[in-house]
Parts: structure tokens; sequence; C-alpha cells
């Protein structure tokens, strides 16, 4: 799996928005959703986020075990989810609905704390963490892994190494096969 590390100026806030901005500009969007926005309000995006205080365009739970987004089939070509899903109880809800409002072709970019990091389990609202092998094929049946892996460096403000992983994934184009459809075919039966 490609690996990169960058180091990155500490304040989450500064790394979350350079990382977008970087993750974000190779792709050629129209209608972007922002996932757990939280304080991160994204001009021209659709903001969603559970906390009404937050402000965003839409509230709504995206952590239940009956999960339907409030948007149709295919909304998105690209959706950004930062340090969001590991406050997800009920995770394969969520990647199936994510898969169901992304466009053919779209992408999904997850940020999320690295499990070795101080900050992947400090917070008491986090019930998982992430590391390398969560990205497997068999974790996110449907979609295509392009591991696009980054592994992003930086230290809060009292000099603490943290360390955060992002990965693009992608809905199948029409007639494109999923990651774990095509792993399938190359399997002994």
């Amino acid at each position: 799996m490609p690996e990169e590390t960058r180091p990155m100026t500490p304040g989450s806030k500064c790394v979350g928005t350079n990382l977008r901005n970087r993750l974000t500009n190779q792709f050629n969007f129209k209608n972007a959703l922002n996932l757990g926005s939280g304080r991160d309000y994204i001009e021209g995006w659709t903001n969603a986020d559970l906390d009404p205080t937050m402000n965003p365009d839409i509230v709504c739970n995206f952590d239940a075990q009956d999960l339907e987004l409030p948007f149709d089939n295919d909304t998105f070509d690209l959706i950004w989810c930062s340090n969001t899903m590991e406050h997800i109880w009920y995770l394969p809800q969520l990647k199936d609905e994510l898969l169901r409002i992304l466009q053919p072709g779209g992408k999904l970019i997850v940020v999320v704390p690295h499990y070795l990091s101080l900050d992947a389990w400090g917070d008491d609202t986090h019930v998982r963490a992430f590391s390398e092998h969560s990205w497997y094929v068999n974790y996110w049946p449907g979609y295509v892994i392009n591991f696009q892996y980054i592994k992003i460096d930086a230290s809060d403000s009292q000099g603490r190494e943290l360390q955060w992983m992002a990965n693009v994934l992608a809905k199948p184009k029409e007639g494109e096969e999923s990651s774990i459809e095509r792993l399938s075919k190359t399997m002994p039966v």
C-alpha cells in the first residue's frame, strides 16, 4: 500500500484545511458533501452535521442502525468525511448510505486518526480506531479502493505527536467492478 508522510503545522484546523485542499483539488467536482462538518463549514458545499449548534446546511443523524441519509441516490460526486468515522457505532450502515448517495465515479475521502496516535482514544466520543489495515477491500464492499493512503504527522499545541490517515475511495463507474468483485475473481473456488 503506498504511503506518504507529510509533516503538517500544529493545529487540526490547519491540518484539516491543508489536507482537504490537497486531496480535493485533484478532482473536478460539482456537488460536494462535507459529512460531519462540525466547525469546518465549507462554502459552496452541502455541510451536514448531527449538532444543530454548528449551523450546518442539513442537520441529520448519520449513526443509526436503520440509517437513511436525507439525500437522493447518486447526489454527490465528492464526499469529505474528516474526523467523523471514529465516532460512528453503525459504520457498515454509514458506508452503505455513502455508497448510495455517491455518484458513479464519485470520490469518498475519509480522514481519521491513526490508532496509535494519542488522539485516537483521547476523545471519549471515539468508539473505534483505524489502521492501515482498515482499508482492505473486504471492509469496503461496493467501493473501488484506490489505496491513496496518506499518513499525516503533526503535533498539538502541547507538542504531542499526532497522526491521521486519509484514503480516497470511489464508487464504481458504470460497468466497472468494485475492488471486492475484482478480488473474488482471482480467488480459487
